[in-house]
């Protein structure tokens, strides 16, 4: 049994009715057992998993396609963001079809034997199977292993259900227990038990938990994220055991279906009271249909993207901190080597730019000069210091001090001659001068005076150093000299 928000899919043996919730349903004779039946991207096709292969009808009836290479179906599903049929049977192999395009996608051996149990949890696109040893694995047609393999039950998982958010994950077994899962941590919430093993599992859009168990239909309120202490609703249908249970979308029915029929089931707060018109419009028009059908087609996601985290898509892989550590430690090895590479080369090339320029000979050749009459001009200095008398030195100073001030005067007075038109009379100007003539006018009586001062300095030096000489025995002034 299959919905959608205009119509209802219900087999029995050999005989499929669609049940339309604005016109009128219609009874399909196939004349084989079918054991599954889902609506594929809208209301108009839906495929049957008959005895031997999928089988693809239409609205009317017809067969459009039949899908040999699903071989003894158990049950289907499917991916309405993919476009992806999914099916797995007595076999355990799980087939992947794109029902856009026709092609064949993945083919996975599970190795876990048959299995009749599987949902597909709408967060991340997994496949939730349920396998007769009591195992549950998740799947995706990029990985031909399960990407999540975990021990649930300790006997064959009869039913599974995921919440429409995909964080929890129901499963029922042959052991009696209801386990409520958390699939971000992959470790059981609580558990629930019953008389008799359930046989089939199916969670509302506002979260609400239907368990059949044989006749005895069981709704549980509030119970995924903590544990309830008792159902919501319990109901005992008259004929014939559960085969499977499926909530309306959109509406608060549940409808059933066992071996004597279909039954519905109303269970106030079930299903969500608004609707959202992009995504599911019941009063669509055939044109409103279309393109709905072409934007679905257009929005199509890649089988590539179905992972056990979807929010990793787009995301930059952090590199752990010992690679990181080792990569950086390469690249200063490698960069070490570069660089005592690129020295080498610069040691060994010869330098030629700019070695015989004649500017840079004649600067060398001025330097090795300098160079070489360095120790002769400081000679001859020192000679001419100890040569020649006090009185004279000092006569010779006092000339220079004079030549050196009437050059200066000489300077002033052409200074003094020469017309300043610009700025001549400004106050600041004149003042300035002033104090410039006040200190050119006592530079050299300062300097003057500095110069006596060293000059008696050193006389009263050359007097002491004399009178020590004649002091000692004349052998000896060649010591103190």
């Amino acid at each position: 049994m299959s919905m959608l928000l205009r119509g209802l899919c219900v087999l029995c043996s050999s005989v499929i009715a669609v049940l339309g919730c604005r016109r009128p349903g219609q009874m399909l004779q196939v004349r084989e057992t079918t054991r599954d039946v889902t609506f594929l991207h809208n209301e108009l096709f839906f495929a049957a998993a008959q005895k031997k292969y999928v089988y693809i009808y239409d609205k009317r009836g017809l067969e459009v396609h039949c899908l040999r290479s699903h071989v003894a179906p158990e049950v289907l599903e499917f991916l309405p963001h993919h476009f992806l049929l999914a099916s797995i049977g007595e076999q355990g192999v799980l087939h992947y079809q794109d029902t856009s395009t026709g092609q064949a996608v993945a083919t996975h051996r599970t190795r876990l034997g048959p299995c009749d149990a599987m949902r597909v949890n709408p967060h991340n696109a997994l496949l939730c199977c349920g396998h007769a040893n009591g195992t549950v694995t998740m799947w995706t047609p990029n990985i031909t292993t399960p990407v999540v393999k975990m021990l649930g039950h300790r006997g064959a998982v009869k039913a599974l259900a995921v919440d429409p958010t995909g964080h929890q994950l129901v499963t029922a077994g042959v052991d009696r227990q209801v386990k409520v899962w958390d699939v971000r941590t992959f470790k059981p919430l609580h558990a629930y038990f019953a008389n008799s093993p359930a046989t089939s599992l199916d969670i509302s859009q506002r979260g609400l938990l239907a368990v059949g168990q044989g006749r005895r239909l069981q709704l549980w309120r509030d119970c995924l994220a903590s544990k309830a202490a008792a159902p919501y609703l319990t109901h005992m249908l008259p004929l014939g055991g559960i085969s499977s249970l499926r909530f309306c979308p959109y509406e608060d029915v549940l409808s059933v279906g066992t071996a004597g029929g279909v039954s519905s089931v109303l269970v106030p707060g079930a299903g969500e009271p608004n609707f959202d018109s992009f995504v599911a419009n019941p009063y669509a028009s055939i044109k409103e249909r279309r393109e709905q059908e072409v934007a679905q087609l257009l929005d199509k996601l890649q089988p590539d993207t179905i992972m056990l985290d979807p929010e990793a898509v787009g995301k930059v892989l952090k590199e752990p901190v010992d690679v990181a550590a080792q990569r950086r430690r390469e690249e200063s090895a490698a960069n070490a080597a570069r660089l005592a590479a690129q020295r080498g080369k610069a040691d060994d090339k010869a330098k030629m730019k700019g070695r015989n320029k004649p500017t840079r000979r004649q600067k060398k050749k001025q330097m090795n000069i300098i160079e070489d009459k360095k120790p002769a001009i400081r000679a001859k200095i020192q000679e001419e210091v100890l040569k020649e008398p006090v009185d004279v030195a000092a006569q010779r100073r006092r000339e220079e001090s004079a030549a050196n001030a009437a050059r200066l005067a000489a300077q002033r007075g052409k200074a003094d001659d020469k017309a300043k038109m610009k700025g001549r009379n400004k106050p600041t100007r004149r003042q300035k001068k002033k104090q410039m003539n006040i200190i050119e006018d006592k530079k050299p009586a300062i300097r003057a005076k500095i110069q006596e001062e060293d000059w008696a300095r050193k006389e009263v030096a050359q007097e002491a150093k004399r009178q020590k000489l004649e002091s000692v025995p004349r052998a000896l002034h060649r010591l103190y000299q």
